[in-house]
C-alpha cells in the first residue's frame, strides 16, 4: 500500500501540490493558531488570584482551538481530500487522471467529505472535552472543600487518567473512520452511509485483519516524515544561516516581521503541504485493498469490463 502510495506521488506529486497549496495553508494556519496563540493562553492568566477568570480563560482558549483552529484543518484536509483522493481513485482503475475531473469532482464532495471530518473530530473529541471539564472540576473542588478532604486530588486523578483514555480513544475513531472521506467521495454516499461503510470495511472479516493496523502504520510513517522534514528544513535553515540572513535583511523593512515569520514557518508548512496528500492517496489505496479483501471488487470490476464488451474482454488473471 504503501509503495502504491509513493508510486502515486511521483507520477501525480506536482498535480497533488498544485491543486493543495490553499488548503495547506489552512492547515498551517490552523495548526498556528492552536499551536503558538490557543494552547498557550492556558498556561498564562490576567488574575493569578481569581479562579473564576483562570476557569474563563481556559474555557476560551479551548474553545477557541476547537471552534477555530478546527474548522480551518478540517476545510483544508477535506479539499486535499476529496482531489487527491480521485486522482488517486483513476490511476488505481487505470484511467487517465485529470487535474480537472479531480477539481470538479472535489467541489462535488467538499460538503461530504467536511461532513464526515467533523463527524470524526466531535466523536474524537468527547474524552477531551470530558477530561478537561473534571480537571476544572478538581481545580473548582480544591477552593470549595476542606484541606484535608482528597475529593479534589482523586478527582484530578480521574481527570488526568481521562485524557490517556482520550488520545486513546481518538486514534480508534480516526481508525475506525479513516475511509470515510474516499467513500463520500467514490461513492457519493451521504455523512451517515460514509461513517458506517467505513465502521464495515475496517473490521476483520473471516480470515482478513481489520485495517486497523495500516491506518496506525500509515499514521506513524505519516508523523515521522513530518518531522522529517519539518526538523530537517528547519535545521539546514539554522544551520546555513539563512533565518539569520533574512532577520538582518527584512528587520528594518515595513512588513519584514510578517515576511521573518512566514520564513521561520517554512518547514511546517512543506511537512503539512507534503504529507496530507501522500495521507489521503495511501488511505484511498487502502479503500480499494479493503473492498478487494472483503467484497470482491476485483471479480466486480472484471466481471464488468466482460458485460461492457459483449464477452469478448481479455485479460489477465
Amino acid at each position: 500500500m504503501l509503495d502504491l502510495a509513493l508510486r502515486c506521488y511521483q507520477r501525480l506529486g506536482w498535480t497533488y501540490l498544485r491543486l493543495t497549496v490553499l488548503s495547506a495553508l489552512l492547515c498551517l494556519a490552523s495548526y498556528l493558531f492552536v499551536t503558538v496563540i490557543a494552547l498557550p493562553a492556558l498556561f498564562v492568566t490576567r488574575d493569578a488570584g481569581n479562579l473564576n477568570v483562570q476557569l474563563s480563560e481556559a474555557v476560551i482558549s479551548v474553545a477557541l482551538a476547537l471552534f477555530v483552529g478546527g474548522p480551518l484543518f478540517l476545510i483544508g484536509l477535506s479539499w486535499s481530500s476529496s482531489v487527491v483522493c480521485q486522482l488517486v481513485a483513476d490511476t488505481v482503475l487505470g484511467n487517465v487522471p485529470s487535474a480537472t475531473s479531480a477539481v470538479a469532482s472535489g467541489w462535488r464532495a467538499i460538503g461530504r467529505v467536511i461532513g464526515v471530518n467533523l463527524y470524526q473530530l466531535g466523536i474524537g473529541s468527547i474524552g477531551f472535552v470530558i477530561s478537561v471539564g473534571l480537571l476544572v472540576a478538581s481545580g473548582v473542588l480544591t477552593r470549595i472543600t476542606a484541606s484535608d478532604s482528597a475529593i479534589a486530588g482523586v478527582v484530578s486523578l480521574v481527570g488526568i487518567l481521562a485524557m490517556i483514555v482520550a488520545v486513546i480513544f481518538f486514534l480508534m475513531s480516526v481508525t475506525r473512520y479513516a475511509l470515510a472521506p474516499a467513500i463520500a467521495v467514490l461513492e457519493g454516499a451521504t455523512v451517515k452511509l460514509a461513517i458506517r461503510r467505513s465502521t464495515e470495511l475496517q473490521k476483520a472479516m473471516g480470515g482478513h485483519p481489520s485495517g486497523g493496523g495500516a491506518v496506525w502504520g500509515l499514521a506513524f510513517m505519516s508523523g515521522f516524515v513530518f518531522l522529517l522534514i519539518s526538523a530537517g528544513i528547519g535545521t539546514t535553515l539554522s544551520t546555513l544561516g539563512v533565518t539569520r540572513f533574512f532577520d538582518n535583511l527584512l528587520g528594518s523593512v515595513p512588513g519584514g516581521a510578517f515576511l521573518i515569520e512566514a520564513v521561520q514557518r517554512l518547514p511546517a508548512f512543506l511537512a503539512i503541504w507534503t504529507i496530507i496528500p501522500f495521507w489521503a492517496a495511501a488511505l484511498t489505496i487502502l479503500y480499494f485493498e479493503r473492498r478487494v479483501r472483503l467484497e470482491g471488487y476485483d471479480i466486480d470490476a472484471l466481471a464488468a469490463e466482460v458485460w461492457r464488451t459483449d464477452h469478448q474482454a481479455r485479460f489477465e488473471l
